[in-house]
């Protein structure tokens, strides 16, 4: 903004009037202008296409209209009501007067414009205009009630035509306004492009360039306002759909975040306004298509396909074409599926894409000891919060590691045989089983009566403890009767029936009001014996009385009681037969017996050189504890090593002279041997 001072050269005569007061006679090109340079008074300002800037003081309308063509405009043109009530509006109180671009230089009567146009629009005071003295031909808006002292009842803002002649100075009264004023109007024009495009998912940012006439800068602070059309605040993630701006190095930059949406074909469309009330645009409508986004795509990928039971699952939901922060949601469904069945996580949630289009979210499986198989669970994701735009899903097997617990039921003794007159603990042992079941237990076993415990009964209960365990106690009896060892069966029962047995054990009671049990042992003096050689079995015992008879066989292929010279039983001799003609005793060395002395028992065993050839021979021995050899207690082998071989039959043939003269005598005789 810039106030002019009239220079000292010029007279008081040259500023009677701003178009050249009662005369038409243009002023002196000898008078100098002097310019300095006042705080702001007279703004530039934008209506619409228009920027309205302070002319330079010039000698006539033809001076002024080259100086605003030199800025690239013309002089004020004002060619609607609009445009009149804005130039009074915004600078009515600042002047008392505004020199037009319009005049009928040319032509009497004939009012163009400064750009040569006929003039539309005209705005003239009653009886106006005139051309007094045939000399007034530019117009001029009247800012003040009255021009001239003796007119009375003007408006203000009305138009009056005047001489052509202009002062060389802007003069401003001690109220400080401006005696007159010329502006000069400029077109506006706007060049638009976009730095980014707009596409959904995107950022749009759109650059509107000002251009006013021929001077770069003259816009530099202007506010100006802009709407946005075509889309609604429900197409944008950022940004709105009005506001302003101030131009700065003659642009302005708006910026709309897109969302990602269905719609098809959309048109944003901006349009700039010099008026707060957006009802002068500037320049035309900006308008662009929107880019239309891919489609969205959503993907939910797990840490593993099966999860075992107590064991933990992520889900990671990757995405592509979707706004970071955009919020999604998911839910967790199977049949059989609840919030027990999870130690962390729930059953719905949500979360907000990152900077990458991932969101992860985790959940950890209840180990719930509860046996329900391989169970399904999906994953199911949306975009809304009522879970209807399914967007994707993903199923994950979950494993049962857990079973619905099976009690389990041992004993334990302390001893797995006790003699009579001992005492034993029985311990049952559970698992899965509540503290406080009451379990039963029996005690059963051949011959096994009350009277075979000083302490304890056959049959009873008790409470499993805290530790899962129950234990009870028996002391036996010595009865000093002889019934051997006894198998002692014990038995629980998980009803007082007993019916349902669970757990068994068995304890040896060993009967110590009985004799020892006898042992037998066979030991020989050598386990290979040559024929003609014997050999000597002792019968070890334990537990046998003095005097008991023992029973015994000698076996073995080709084994007869030929191969046997004799057999001695302790002192007694049995004889074997003899070879040709001989009736043995009744005694058999094969099979018989020998009585027991001291726990021992001694048979030896000749054994016959028969002179046959039948190679190495096992001999068994068999001992018994009856007669009937039924009982066999022990046993033992022998080899017989054949020593002795078949003899061969030889023949030889004797003379009694082994020469004879003739006429002498002689005998033969003949011998054998081995046949």
């Amino acid at each position: 903004m810039i106030e002019y001072l009239r220079g000292s050269e010029a007279s008081d005569s040259d500023y009677d009037m701003i178009a050249g007061g009662k005369g038409n006679a243009p002023i002196p090109a000898s008078k100098s202008c002097s310019i300095r340079f006042m705080p702001a008074t007279i703004p530039n300002l934008l209506n619409g296409n228009s920027l309205y800037t302070l002319l330079a003081p010039s000698g006539d309308y033809y001076a002024r209209e080259r100086e605003a063509n030199r800025l690239g405009g013309n002089q004020l043109i004002i060619s609607s009501q609009q445009e009149q009530d804005f130039i009074f509006s915004k600078y009515g109180d600042l002047t008392e007067g505004i020199a037009l671009g319009i005049s009928d230089l040319e032509t009497e009567g004939v009012w163009k414009n400064s750009d040569n146009t006929l003039a539309n629009y005209t705005n003239w005071q009653r009886g106006e205009p005139n051309n007094y003295s045939r000399a007034e031909h530019v117009g001029i808006m009247i800012t003040r009630t009255y021009f001239y002292p003796w007119e009375y009842g003007w408006s203000r803002g009305k138009w009056q035509d005047m001489g052509n002649g202009v002062s060389s100075s802007y003069e401003y009264t001690s109220e400080g306004k401006y005696k007159g004023i010329t502006l000069a109007e400029i077109p506006v024009k706007i060049s638009t492009y976009e730095s980014t495009s707009a596409a959904e998912g995107g950022i749009c940012q759109t650059i509107f360039a000002f251009q006013a006439g021929n001077v770069t800068d003259l816009l530099n602070g202007t506010k100006i306002y802009w709407k946005a059309s075509g889309i609604d605040l429900q197409d944008l993630t950022a940004g709105s759909l009005t506001g302003s701006e101030i131009i700065n190095d003659g642009k302005i930059g708006i910026q709309h975040s897109l969302k990602i949406d269905s719609d098809i074909g959309e048109q944003f469309q901006i349009a700039i306004f010099s008026d707060p009330q957006m009802s002068q645009q500037i320049g035309a409508t900006y308008s662009t298509t929107v880019q239309e986004a891919p489609s969205p795509k959503y993907n939910i990928l797990t840490s593993a396909a099966e999860v075992k039971e107590g064991l933990s699952l992520t889900a990671q939901i990757n995405t592509s074409n979707v706004l970071s922060g955009s919020q999604i949601f998911y839910t967790l469904s199977g049949g059989g599926i609840n919030s027990n069945d999870f130690s962390s996580g729930s059953l719905a949630g949500s979360g907000s894409i990152g900077p990458d289009g991932k969101f992860s979210f985790s959940h950890t499986f209840a180990n719930d000891l509860t046996t329900e198989g391989a169970e399904n669970l999906e994953i199911k994701l949306f975009t809304d919060s009522a879970w209807t735009n399914q967007v994707a899903s993903t199923t994950v097997v979950i494993q049962d590691t857990s079973i619905t617990p099976i009690p389990t039921y041992s004993f334990n003794t302390s001893s797995s045989s006790v003699r009579e007159g001992d005492s034993f603990s029985s311990t049952v042992s559970t698992s899965n089983l509540p503290a406080g079941t009451t379990v039963y237990y029996s005690l059963k076993g051949a011959g096994i009566t009350a009277a075979d415990f000083s302490s304890g009964s056959l049959a009873g209960s008790g409470s499993i403890g805290p530790d899962g365990r129950f234990s009870f106690s028996h002391t036996l009896a010595s009865d000093l009767t002889t019934e051997g060892i006894e198998d002692l069966e014990i038995k629980l029962f998980t009803d007082s029936a007993r019916t349902n047995q669970v757990a068994t054990t068995t304890i040896a009671i060993q009967d110590t009001s009985t004799k020892p049990q006898p042992v037998y042992g066979l030991s020989t003096s050598r386990s290979i014996v040559n024929e003609g050689d014997f050999v000597a079995t002792t019968v070890s015992t334990t537990g046998i009385e003095d005097g008991t008879n023992l029973y015994f066989i000698v076996s073995g292929t080709g084994i007869s009681e030929n191969d046997f010279a004799r057999v001695e039983i302790n002192p007694r001799i049995v004889i074997a037969p003899a070879r040709v003609g001989y009736v043995p005793p009744k005694e058999n060395p094969i099979k018989d017996y020998g009585t027991v002395m001291s726990g021992k028992l001694f048979i030896r065993h000749f054994v016959e050189n028969d002179y046959k050839t039948e190679g190495t021979e096992n001999l068994e021995i068999k001992l018994f504890t009856d007669s009937a050899r039924t009982n066999q207690v022990a046993t033992t082998t022998v080899a017989i090593q054949d020593t002795s071989t078949t003899p061969i039959p030889t023949y030889s043939i004797n003379t009694s002279s082994s020469s004879v003269r003739e006429g002498e005598s002689f005998s033969t005789s003949p011998s054998q041997a081995r046949v």
